[in-house]
């Protein structure tokens, strides 16, 4: 249940703020498009990589043009993926052109090929760290409750577990000193901790290790 009207409504803005962390920590030479697929695939269980799942959801101009409409409506999600640019300029477009991220040549069912340990030493805090930063702005603004933000990732993107259960397992504080990293290096909002994030931190609410988090708790807000 959507309570208020925005811009990606609440799935989608989560997905958009996975994968322009993704996009930008490749581009920039941190970590390459295997490593990141292989670690939230195998480690953080997640049914397609963040760049294989791009180049088959409709491809990659989908995936560009219905980012560049979105950010226009809300320069909270003005994050321009290089990655993504080239590859539309270029026209490779996904599994539909045979070439995308990765390249296709067995038919319309070939998937990309991601070794299981080529992403043991991603962090994936630093992944997820704005997904879940969005999460707690949906959370705080009111336009989705905890149960149905959770809900939505689980059945709508097909994760094992929620955005907020993934927080609580990484640990907030850790969440926020990802998200401090990445804005610190590249400066967009979307990286900015939250302050209901901030304010978990300072109220020891850190998740698993601590027995209160975003998850264990419906006091977050109190």
């Amino acid at each position: 249940m959507v309570n208020k009207d925005v811009p990606g409504f609440v799935v989608n803005r989560i997905l958009v703020a996975l994968n322009s962390a993704a996009c930008l920590l490749v581009a920039n030479n941190v970590y390459s498009i295997v490593e990141v697929d292989s670690a939230v695939k195998y480690r953080a269980g997640l049914p397609m990589g963040i760049f294989e799942l791009q180049d088959f959801t409709g491809g990659i101009d989908v995936g560009y043009l219905v980012g560049f409409a979105v950010a226009v409506r809300d320069p909270m999600l003005r994050v321009p993926c290089p990655l993504i640019e080239e590859l539309y300029k270029k026209g490779w477009l996904g599994q539909k052109s045979g070439r995308g991220f990765y390249e296709y040549k067995g038919g319309p069912y070939e998937r990309a090929n991601i070794p299981r340990e080529a992403g043991e030493k991603v962090d994936l805090v630093l992944i997820f760290a704005p997904a879940i930063n969005m999460a707690a702005w949906l959370l705080r603004e009111g336009i989705a409750s905890r149960e149905d933000i959770d809900k939505g990732v689980k059945m709508g993107l097909g994760w094992p577990k929620g955005v907020f259960e993934y927080a609580d397992e990484f640990g907030i504080d850790k969440v926020v000193e990802a998200l401090n990293q990445l804005y610190s290096k590249y400066n967009y909002d979307l990286f900015k901790p939250d302050p209901l994030l901030t304010q978990m931190v300072q109220e020891g609410k850190l998740g698993q290790k601590s027995g209160r988090g975003a998850f264990m708790t419906m006091a977050l807000l109190a």
